[in-house]
Parts: structure tokens; sequence; C-alpha cells
């Protein structure tokens, strides 16, 4: 199930689920944060009011410090063996872009 999230501000930033779920995967969303494409103060506050139940992960390099502070869970990954590198195994449509 697809959900949309609008941020013209924090004011109108608002979940509009298309059906219940518990869990929601933002990927590589620390990008736009990141460049300032979104404010990070509205993404907090959406956050703060997010049903009780539902849970966010948000992926991404350069998570802005006020995310990595307001998240209950930060992880870092770190490369151990790679497809392209290793097997030259190109990106692929759908899974890597």
């Amino acid at each position: 199930t697809v959900r949309t999230w609008t941020f013209p501000s924090s004011a109108t930033c608002r979940w509009k689920p298309a059906a219940p779920c518990c869990f929601i995967i933002m990927d590589e969303f620390t990008y736009p944060l990141h460049y300032g494409w979104i404010p990070v103060e509205d993404v907090i506050d959406a956050l703060k009011r997010k049903p009780h139940m539902l849970h966010i992960i948000i992926t991404g390099r350069y998570a802005p410090q006020e995310l990595v502070d307001f998240a209950d869970l930060v992880t870092e990954m770190r490369e151990i063996k790679h497809p392209y590198r290793e097997q030259g195994i190109k990106a692929q449509p759908g899974l890597e872009f």
C-alpha cells in the first residue's frame, strides 16, 4: 500500500492512509533533508503526529543531526561485499534506481 506525504508546510503536512499498515519505509529519504529540499523541522513535526503504532524506517546517508536525535534507533552500515565491484553486476531498474 502506498501512502502520500505532502510537505508544503508543517501546518498542512499530514498522513493520508490508503489502508491500515504498521510500517512505512522511506528509502533514501535523508537526501532531500540533507540538501534542504524538505525542511527537517517539518519532517520531525509530521513524525510526532504519526499514528502511535505506525513505524517509520528512513534510509540514506547524511541524516541531519536533528533527525538522528529524534529517532528511536539509528544504525550505520558499512560495505563488506558489493555485487558491482566484485561480480560486475550493474545497477538494476526498480532495485537500485
